[in-house]
């Protein structure tokens, strides 16, 4: 095989012999150097046929690049002998791209045991999966649509990947003005503190008036449906207090002691242990304070991908996920070695921005959810690598470091600079210029629903804290079990998702005991979603009063009743199925028809289960609907069922829109309500 150096020697002569007399460019040429040392020349001056084998036809990029999907579906799908023929053929009509596929499969798939070629993901497009080709930052040269990528500490133990903790921690903490130094922050009542590095023990301080400002760090962790056994009692509060031996922690807690130590800091916080978990009244408390506690912390450590707090926070990267080196490039006096790995499953969450899909066990706590969005830093703790998450940046050990923290190259220092995608970094940009406030409440209660909590009662205390801070930006605002007095109208229409038809409405059970007013978003179970959150809309109810009563007089506590009290169009109608071809659907129908009225009607609950206050709600069961609001486009409505023993009391039950080409067919809104409903009058009602 001719030697790379007689290669250029004919590519030179042939350049001095052009007639054009251009002057040489070494970067007409690029050198591709595999691992299986073979070496190839890219002549940018020559035109190139399209391999049949890959597709590739010569651009900047070294695979087969198409920018849609349909043209996409257009390339061949190689099998692993013709990418190996194609890349061991002659070196004059061998393909660099068949080359790097080749030098994939040798390094990932030496045995050839997947049926198909690996894919490889380029330029954010999946071509051969699941590889991801990239080269390191700082690489003098890369492939057009290159990813640039880190390698990760490996162990997130481990002296590297705590530098890399603290590098970000110091960028953070002196650029990000939103994110705050945290060294003077006011410390919770309770913390431990983890004494010096070697030391085999922790102890529990109280801290009330003898207060302590400084630097703490906070616990994020799942409980899994374990309970530490290490947690304080009223029976063991003193106890704690003279001292925890650091090995009868659960490993989660034992970690995060070993890694606050590392990074120098005195005192930690967990919840179960900060909080006397069998003191109802101290659980209320310091619940309405979880936005101190995780507002002042100075780092939050967030076990990611632990199931619970015997999981561990530390990780060591499997080999299967580790980079590896594939072939080399060069490109005039620039240079470049490229890198092949396998994604990790979360490789990185912030990517994954539908809330309900599949992610880390720590992502689906409503808790944890809280937690994420008040701290002003949270260090991620994921079983291939450390990630990064503050006011103003995300990052990860893989990824470009500086660059995410860096505002004369990036405004917004994340992937996309569309900072809506993230709460975090969404909710500290509102709270900088706060408008439309039920906008952002609407997305922020949308995306909690989403999540998991173990006790029903927990629902409103565990997005307490976020009130809170929503609450900053509208002092003027009272809020009243997770709804707002100044938007009521609006935040009231609420509904929850895929609640029809009937039979798939089985995971929406009716609430077990009362944890709100039935108006509240926080009475019902599973995902929802608000009406005309971005339309002008015409209040149709005159709202004379709404009121709560809570545990500690305190609106950020337990709920422990509430009424609305609101006057309006009232009209009665009676439950039904329509019996489609494969479902029941649940509708409503007047008393004076025969057939059902399918209008969007989205029950709050499973009505064929038993609700502890009005029972189950059954076919031919009365109900009434308060005409509420109106848009451009839709008429809403409450679904209301008359509390059992009480003329003027309402439960809600539902929700139900019809649009206004309804009412247009109809003739007019009077002709359409005449046929719609039994009878309608204006009057004044109770909604518990």
């Amino acid at each position: 095989m001719a030697s790379i150096a007689s290669k250029f020697r004919k590519l030179l002569i042939q350049r001095r012999d052009d007639s054009s007399n251009q002057k040489f460019e070494t970067e007409d040429f690029i050198v591709l150097r595999s691992v299986s040392g073979d070496e190839k020349i890219i002549d940018f001056r020559k035109r190139f046929k399209k391999c049949r084998t890959c597709g590739w036809d010569r651009g900047e990029t070294l695979l087969p690049y198409k920018s849609s999907a349909e043209s996409f579906k257009l390339l061949p799908k190689p099998t692993y002998k013709e990418i190996y023929q194609s890349a061991n053929s002659s070196a004059k009509l061998s393909c660099p791209s068949c080359t790097l596929l080749r030098d994939c499969i040798d390094s990932f798939d030496p045995q050839h045991v997947a049926k198909t070629p690996l894919i490889i993901s380029f330029d954010h497009l999946i071509i051969i999966k699941p590889l991801e080709i990239f080269a390191l930052p700082g690489s003098e040269y890369r492939p057009f649509g290159t990813y640039v990528r880190g390698i990760p500490s490996g162990d997130t133990s481990s002296l590297e990947a705590l530098e890399w903790a603290r590098h970000r921690m110091s960028l953070c903490s002196k650029d990000h003005g939103l994110c705050g130094n945290g060294h003077n922050a006011k410390f919770p009542d309770r913390v431990i503190d983890v004494g010096l590095s070697g030391s085999d023990e922790v102890r529990l301080v109280e801290l009330y008036e003898h207060l302590l400002s400084g630097r703490y760090v906070a616990l994020s962790h799942s409980w899994g449906g374990i309970v530490p056994e290490c947690r304080t009692t009223r029976s063991t509060l003193d106890v704690r207090k003279f001292g925890i031996n650091l090995n009868s922690l659960p490993k989660t807690f034992h970690d995060a002691v070993i890694f606050t130590r590392m990074l120098g800091i005195r005192y930690l916080w967990i919840d179960s242990i900060c909080i006397i978990q069998d003191d109802r009244h101290d659980w209320s408390i310091q619940a309405a304070k979880m936005r101190d506690v995780y507002s002042n912390s100075f780092l939050t450590l967030a076990a990611a991908n632990s199931a619970n707090c015997e999981s561990g926070l530390f990780a060591v990267l499997s080999d299967e996920f580790k980079p590896r080196k594939l072939c080399s490039l060069s490109r005039g006096s620039r240079h470049c070695q490229l890198y092949g790995r396998r994604p990790f499953e979360f490789c990185h969450w912030w990517q994954y921005t539908t809330f309900g899909a599949k992610n880390p066990p720590l992502f689906e706590r409503a808790w944890t959810y809280q937690e994420r969005l008040l701290s002003p830093r949270i260090l991620w703790f994921t079983p291939w690598e450390l990630q990064w998450e503050c006011m103003e940046a995300v990052g990860c050990e893989c990824s470009t470091s500086e660059d995410f923290f860096d505002k004369e190259k990036t405004p917004l220092p994340i992937f996309t600079k569309d900072y809506w995608a993230f709460p975090k970094i969404r909710l500290a940009k509102w709270l900088e210029t706060p408008s439309n406030p039920h906008q952002e409440w609407a997305r922020i209660v949308g995306e909690y629903c989403y999540l998991q909590m173990t006790k029903e009662s927990d629902k409103l205390p565990a997005i307490s804290g976020i009130a809170a801070r929503i609450g900053s930006s509208r002092p003027s605002a009272e809020y009243l079990a997770g709804l707002w007095a100044d938007t009521l109208a609006r935040d009231i229409l609420w509904h929850t998702i895929n609640s029809q038809p009937a039979k798939a409405m089985d995971h929406l059970p009716p609430p077990k005991s009362y944890r709100a007013p039935s108006w509240s978003w926080a009475a019902v179970e599973g995902p929802l979603r608000f009406a005309s959150t971005f339309e002008e809309i015409n209040v149709l109810v005159c709202i004379h009063q709404c009121t709560c009563e809570y545990m500690n007089q305190n609106s950020l506590s337990e709920v422990l009743s509430g009424q609305l009290k609101v006057s309006g169009s009232v009209f009665t109608c009676q439950v039904d199925f329509l019996n489609l071809v494969s479902d029941a659907i649940w509708c409503l129908r007047p008393r004076s028809r025969r057939d059902g009225l399918v209008w969007d009607l989205f029950p709050d609950y499973d009505w064929a289960g038993e609700h502890p206050l009005i029972g189950k709600i059954q076919r031919n069961t009365e109900v009434h609907i308060l005409q509420w609001a109106e848009d451009k486009h839709w008429v809403y409505s409450l679904v209301l069922k008359r509390q059992e023993g009480s003329e003027s009391n309402f439960q809600r039950i539902g929700l139900v829109q019809y649009n206004h080409a309804q009412v247009k067919e109809a003739g007019s809104k009077e002709k359409f309500e005449a046929e719609s409903f039994d009878s309608s009058e204006h009057t004044q009602i109770t909604i518990v």
